[in-house]
């Protein structure tokens, strides 16, 4: 509902009464995701029969050049950077709020 630049701002409500602290936290793992990484050979094996039955010679021209060059080891090399790049991560929060006050003056303060 904001727009043009404006910042809509939802604070949480305090409480009158007894100063009320809290702590909050939490910690676990992300889960690695399952995921299969290719290389370029593998790419040429699969397009290659479609280029074959369906591509048109403007469709060969325009073959991308990276499955054109099977001498370069960035694009035909191993295809095991997932291990590299995905990993299980842990992920944790901590956060304490304090809030009291009477009626007519209250407060909440929360550091997260």
């Amino acid at each position: 509902m904001a727009a043009n630049g404006a910042i809509w701002i939802t604070t949480k409500n305090a409480k009158s009464g007894f100063r009320e602290i809290t702590i909050n936290s939490y910690f676990g793992y992300a889960a690695k995701p399952n995921t299969y990484a290719t290389n370029a050979a593998f790419e040429d094996k699969f397009r290659q029969p479609f280029y074959n039955r369906y591509g048109t010679v403007n469709d060969r021209l325009n073959y991308p050049p990276y499955l054109r060059d099977s001498t370069n080891v960035d694009y035909y090399g191993p295809s095991n950077w997932t291990d590299l790049y995905y990993k299980y991560s842990p992920t944790y929060n901590v956060d304490a709020s304090i809030s009291g006050g009477s009626d007519r003056a209250n407060f909440r303060f929360l550091q997260v």
